[in-house]
């Protein structure tokens, strides 16, 4: 995830698409990275683009 992404809007979102395309799933990034993450036993990785 990009740090400056994590950092900016409280309401940026974090989108993941199906393999095949047929679907998504949309996060608010807070939520991703305070709640999803965590419960699932994972860190986010900060990178700088």
């Amino acid at each position: 995830m990009s740090y400056t992404v994590y950092q900016g809007r409280p309401e940026t979102y974090f989108v993941c698409y199906s393999c095949i395309n047929t679907s998504r799933i949309r996060f608010k990034t807070a939520d991703l990275t305070r709640k999803v993450l965590p419960a699932i036993g994972h860190e986010p990785t900060y990178v700088n683009l």
